[in-house]
């Protein structure tokens, strides 16, 4: 059994429709007044839930909620997503995408299920808490990072939870510093060896993520 949870609710749930199309696309919602999307940026003083079953909801600018419900389906992500409340739960679906998902001080992501989770390139950045109490794996693309920051912790239900040292927290910051260096010399980015040392950090950052939980 996995930890106690308190499920906060918040002031307007959406649920996706279940097609293709721009997460700003307000028709594709429902349980929303009309024109208004689930985003606290766009919509400053108000919390949303949103809910994805199936289709592809597709995100280009920066979006926040309080909860996601990812039961299915993919959120192409392109911008960044910030989870800021404590009820969001993974059950199936892909994150996809070369955007980042920030799971905000203080909230919480729970991964359950058998299924597999995927998160392809997509940068998940852990600066609350993120539980996983499934029996699928939990799988990145290349270019896909787990980035456990400092003082976040990364629960596994059967072992309990695991924080980020500082060991851990200055090879990501030394991994990002030299993948923005990269960025500033395409020659050097276009290197073989450089982007098999590329592949191997970004395969080690993640191995490092994961493994920790174990101790």
């Amino acid at each position: 059994t996995g930890p106690n949870i308190t499920l906060a609710v918040p002031s307007n749930n959406a649920i996706w429709d279940g097609t293709s199309g721009n997460w700003t696309d307000a028709t594709r919602w429902t349980c929303l007044a009309s024109g208004v999307v689930p985003n606290s940026i766009t919509t400053p003083g108000t919390t949303f839930g949103a809910k994805i079953t199936a289709g592809t909801a597709t995100i280009n600018t920066q979006v926040t909620v309080n909860d996601l419900l990812l039961l299915g389906g993919t959120i192409d992500n392109s911008s960044i997503l910030t989870i800021a409340g404590s009820g969001s739960d993974w059950e199936a679906g892909v994150f996809s995408g070369v955007g980042q998902l920030v799971i905000a001080p203080g909230a919480f992501l729970v991964a359950t299920t058998a299924a597999n989770h995927d998160f392809g390139q997509t940068k998940i950045t852990n600066q609350g808490q993120f539980i996983w109490n499934g029996s699928g794996s939990l799988r990145s693309g290349i270019g896909g990072e787990f980035i456990n920051a400092t003082g976040a912790t990364f629960t596994d239900a059967a072992s309990g939870p695991v924080q980020a040292g500082p060991a851990e927290a200055a090879l990501t910051q030394a991994t990002r510093g030299l993948f923005a260096l990269m960025e500033n010399y395409p020659q050097l980015k276009a290197n073989d060896n450089v982007k098999q040392l590329q592949e191997e950090l970004t395969t080690t950052e993640n191995k490092i993520a994961f493994a920790r939980q174990f101790y």
